[in-house]
């Protein structure tokens, strides 16, 4: 009995760290798409499903435009994320598909465009370290094949898909 209120707090401590534990592996396995046109980005993007925690928010990154200005990005987040309607800059860095995003709240930080499919119908963005991604399309309903496509470049970087939760507008 003894041992088990001593292995009290860190068993306490383990699950704690488990709750807030990022939701993909982390840049270990993930990779930005390295043919990434961005130009091609430009226009309307509805959520289709991410990674978030219902309680904060309905969404998970909520993006609803993206506008290339040269090698970044304006992106306007729609207010599902919880902060507002902001309009924001993704700065390009490091190379194709790897973005930095700054005054996001929780979403500040970098944004890696991991998955588009050749007609750029389809979008999937993530945290590098696997905090937050979401499955974003031109329309509001996702065709079958684009759906499980985006669902399968999240498996491949190492995401949670059980934790995958639909956009909730």
């Amino acid at each position: 009995m003894r041992q088990l209120i001593l292995a009290l707090p860190l068993i306490l401590a383990a699950c704690a760290q488990a709750a807030n534990a990022p939701v993909g592996a982390g840049a270990a396995r993930m990779q930005a798409k390295a043919d990434l046109v961005p130009v091609r980005l430009a226009g309307d993007w509805h959520e289709i499903a991410g990674f978030y925690d219902p309680a904060e928010s309905g969404c998970s990154i909520g993006l609803s435009r993206i506008a290339p200005e040269g090698r970044d990005l304006r992106v306007t987040l729609s207010d599902c994320a919880g902060l507002g309607s902001p309009r924001l800059v993704a700065e390009q860095t490091s190379g194709p598909g790897h973005y930095l995003v700054r005054g996001a709240g929780r979403l500040t930080g970098p944004w890696w465009v991991l998955w588009t499919d050749p007609e750029y119908r389809a979008l999937v963005i993530a945290s590098p370290r696997g905090e937050f991604g979401g499955i974003f399309s031109r329309t509001p309903r996702m065709p079958a094949g684009l759906y499980l496509a985006a669902r399968r470049a999240l498996t491949v970087a190492g995401f949670d898909m059980a934790q995958l939760r639909p956009d909730l507008r």
